[in-house]
Parts: C-alpha cells; structure tokens; sequence
C-alpha cells in the first residue's frame, strides 16, 4: 500500500510540475525548468534544465550551478528531449513531435491564444479589444528573459502576472521542410498536381486539421 501510495505521489508532482499554466511574467510552457537533454547539430548532446518560452517558441536553459537564463540558438540545435517528450528545432519553431511514421512527423507548437486574449473583458476607456491584447502581449514580451535573466527571480513573481492562454498550431514535418496543417497555407507549398488532388484526399480520408494521427495522412500524401 506504501508503495503504491508514493507512486501515486509521485506521478501527482511530475504532473504538477508540467502543468501547461504560463503567465505574463512566466511565459513558459512548464512551471518550472525540467531536467533535459539538448542535440546539437555538431554531434554534441548536453543535459540542462530546460523551458520553452511560448510567445518567441524558443529553447531556454540553465547550466549546471548557474540561475542565469541563457537563451538556445535554434539554428544550432536539432532536438530536445525532457522526459519521454521529444522536441524539435525547425524553422525558428520549437515543435512538440506528438505523432510520426518512417517518412516524419507531426509537430504541435504551443502558442498564445490572440482570440482568448482579444475576447477577455472589456476594453478600458474605449480601447479596442485587439490594442488591448497587443499591450497584453507586449507585457508578455518585456517579462521575458535576456541574457541575465534570474529564474528564481522570474519564477517568484510568476503569480504577480496574468494567464496567457495557449492554442496549439500543427505542422507537418517531412523531407526537410515545415508545411503548416492549415489547407488554405499548406495549398502554397503544393504543386499544381498535389494542390489541385488535396481538396479528394482530405474528403477520402475525412482529415481532421486538429488530430495529430489524422494528420499524419498528409504527410504521407505529400510524399507520393
């Protein structure tokens, strides 16, 4: 009973330690820096505690000893693996890879929902609900971390700031390339043969645009 007690326990503070609950002076993907691992593109892997920064879709981290956070450069790295959760560096995204097959896989970027903040209340004095979100955001963008950014500094004021709601975006990542999961964009990157068969496929296959198994179909059409 003691054992299956302190198991419970500890799968309550892995959850609650990932808890997807950013703020506008904590605008991370998880509530605290997990333990990683960091695959660079010159053969190099390093452990770090690491965070993803959900307004710039950026790699944060923090080396052994140091509460200074430094900042990833993306061009330099391939992948990012925390827990059983792997993520990828592409294109100036880091995409969460939440489905995949021989030929790539599907990749989910967490992002501020601009709809949820532009719906919140009220605008004060007249101000347009769009310019209200955009000063939201702002606030967001100067709470994020430089060079010298204290994390303990940052996490101790995370309450002081409003939450940042998240949407999810999906690409499809294949041979390469990023194409977005969105028919009316992933159209641009097709050839004139593929985009004029997209519209029967998705039909056929009854693709959905929000589930990452679904979505897996479309990389295999892209590579027919």
């Amino acid at each position: 009973m003691k054992k299956v007690f302190l198991s419970l326990f500890a799968i309550m503070v892995a959850v609650s330690m990932q808890a997807q609950n950013p703020t506008t002076t904590w605008p991370y993907l998880y509530n605290d820096f997990m333990q990683g691992t960091v695959f660079f593109k010159d053969g190099q892997k390093k452990d770090y505690l690491v965070n993803i920064h959900v307004l710039n879709s950026r790699l944060h981290y923090l080396e052994q000893g140091s509460e200074d956070i430094k900042e990833a450069v993306s061009k330099d790295v391939v992948l990012v693996t925390v827990g059983d959760e792997s993520y990828y560096a592409r294109q100036g995204k880091i995409l969460k890879a939440v489905a995949s097959s021989d030929k790539g896989f599907v990749g989910e970027e967490a992002v501020a929902d601009m709809a949820a903040l532009m719906s919140e209340g009220s605008a004060a004095y007249g101000a347009s609900a769009n310019s209200m979100s955009t000063m939201k955001l702002s606030s967001v963008d100067a709470a994020g971390p430089t060079a010298s950014t204290n994390h303990m500094n940052l996490k101790n004021s995370k309450e002081d700031g409003k939450l940042i709601p998240l949407a999810k975006e999906y690409y499809l990542v294949t041979g390469g390339q990023v194409y977005p999961a969105n028919k009316k964009e992933l159209e641009l990157f097709l050839s004139v043969e593929k985009k004029a068969g997209l519209k029967g496929f998705l039909k056929a296959n009854k693709i959905s645009w929000k589930d990452p198994q679904s979505l897996l179909k479309l990389i295999d059409y892209i590579n027919e």
